[in-house]
């Protein structure tokens, strides 16, 4: 235990706040934030009960961007074999796997399906463009990246198969058209390598101005 965190007065008042749970955790029963955990004044600065107890067991974390996490998924629990220590990334994923972070259907802000995001893997693997998927399901490139490279809808495993609907197929084909038929124009208006156009055109221009 390391005794320099805390006096054996103050100690013996920490431990006295938390009463054992049928589920065997150690519940903080003073203060405590909106989140539920717990916090302590330990010399007038404010301490989260549930670091706390871990620093006093096992030392302290000397990283502030350390989280101490919790095994039970009980914010109030100060239990020191309950804690364990995670990356911001490792509490998210903790949180999103136990329920307790919306996540997938679930989020305010959610503009696909369970179903949708399994279709554009499919369609991914079907040879689909990321940007074609993106405009069939009316968001940007970016939400589909961030589901292909794992950022978003992580729970959702990429390898499971689902046919690709021949809606897609088809909005597939028409938007190659179109992009190709986009291309042609631009490139007819003299749009694409406007930079390179203008340097080639450069020296006719200053003979010109020089015949003037």
């Amino acid at each position: 235990m390391n005794a320099s965190l805390l006096t054996p007065d103050q100690a013996a008042r920490f431990w006295r706040k938390a009463v054992v749970d049928r589920n065997g955790c150690w519940v903080w029963t003073a203060a405590h934030r909106t989140s539920g955990y717990g916090i302590f004044n330990v010399n007038g600065k404010i301490r989260t009960a549930s670091r706390l107890a871990y620093e006093i067991v096992f030392g302290p974390v000397a990283d502030p961007e350390t989280y101490v996490c919790h095994h039970c998924d009980n914010p109030p629990c100060i239990r020191p074999d309950h804690l364990f220590l995670g990356s911001n990334s490792d509490n998210q994923r903790d949180a999103s796997r136990k329920g307790r972070k919306p996540h997938g259907e679930q989020h305010p802000r959610a503009r696909l399906s369970e179903q949708d995001v399994l279709v554009a893997f499919s369609a991914r693997r079907a040879g689909i463009r990321q940007a074609t998927i993106a405009r069939f399901f009316g968001v940007d490139h970016e939400t589909i990246g961030s589901i292909f490279r794992g950022q978003n809808w992580s729970h959702i495993d990429p390898s499971c198969a689902v046919r690709v609907p021949e809606e897609i197929v088809l909005f597939a084909q028409i938007d190659a058209a179109n992009m190709h038929e986009i291309y042609i124009r631009t490139r007819a208006r003299g749009e694409f390598n406007g930079r390179s156009r203008a340097r080639r055109n450069e020296p006719e221009r200053i003979a010109s101005e020089e015949r003037a």
